[in-house]
């Protein structure tokens, strides 16, 4: 069957079942339904219209949001690794709302080594941890070190000129992301939402334990809006979970 034919009925078969009061799901967007649907409602909620996607990669939850959330507003993507910012820049050519940022956010400003790992997805400013549990090892090798750029979430809000009251913050930088969100103190004061990466069963060093994270974002006023596995272990234990936090404690 040509790929002309298979989209026509697919789109008859959707169309029937929307008749029908039925919604069809590909098999691969199944375990992410959950997370798409609890972040169309927060948006909608809170007027969101900005999102920092700070630990880019490859522009991975870009495409999650455009394509999966239906998000269509302003997208800033923060990639500290030279050759893969230089791919997912050359990818937002596409997209005029999209705009990639060549640095890393943190706790403060400056110069910082990060480890490049064999799988991009790794890298981090943290070296590897020796939990086996993790199940990552392969990915963290390292590759090679580079010195990036640093900068603090208050200062981009502000020279980027973007509304913390409609900006989504989204943090998923192996490890490192309480370092991103201390640097963003004044901004969370009026941010109304945020998205990071928990840590159940850390695959690097010097990771705060999962519960201190959340008792110190519950003290900065925010409260848990929602859990989603990302990784579990052979025993279905949770290895990372994006958690999702709203302001108001």
């Amino acid at each position: 069957m040509s790929i002309a034919k298979r989209s026509a009925l697919v789109r008859a078969v959707t169309g029937a079942a929307r008749t029908l009061g039925y919604e069809l799901i590909p098999s691969w967007r199944v375990e992410q339904l959950a997370f798409e649907r609890h972040l169309r409602n927060l948006f909608a909620r809170y007027g969101i219209d900005s999102v920092f996607d700070v630990g880019a990669n490859r522009g991975q939850y870009r495409d999650f949001l455009r394509y999966a959330v239906g998000f269509q507003g302003t997208i800033h993507s923060f990639e500290p690794v030279a050759a893969v910012a230089e791919q997912v820049a050359a990818r937002a050519r596409s997209d005029a709302s999209w705009h990639v940022h060549h640095y890393a956010l943190g706790a403060g400003e400056g110069a910082r080594e990060i480890n490049v790992n064999v799988s991009s997805t790794f890298s981090s400013f943290l070296e590897p941890s020796a939990n086996a549990g993790s199940g990552f090892g392969r990915h963290t090798v390292l590759a090679h070190k580079e010195v990036v750029a640093m900068k603090r979430l208050d200062g981009v809000v502000s020279e980027l000129a973007v509304d913390p009251a409609t900006l989504y913050v989204k943090v998923d930088t192996q490890g490192f992301d309480l370092e991103v969100l201390r640097g963003g103190r004044e901004a969370l004061r009026r941010i109304k939402a945020i998205q990071f990466e928990l840590a159940i069963r850390p695959g690097y060093q010097n990771v705060p334990e999962y519960r201190e994270v959340l008792r110190q974002l519950e003290e900065w006023g925010f409260s848990v809006s929602g859990f989603f596995p990302v990784t579990t272990d052979k025993s279905l234990r949770a290895v990372e979970m994006d958690c999702v936090m709203v302001a108001g404690a």
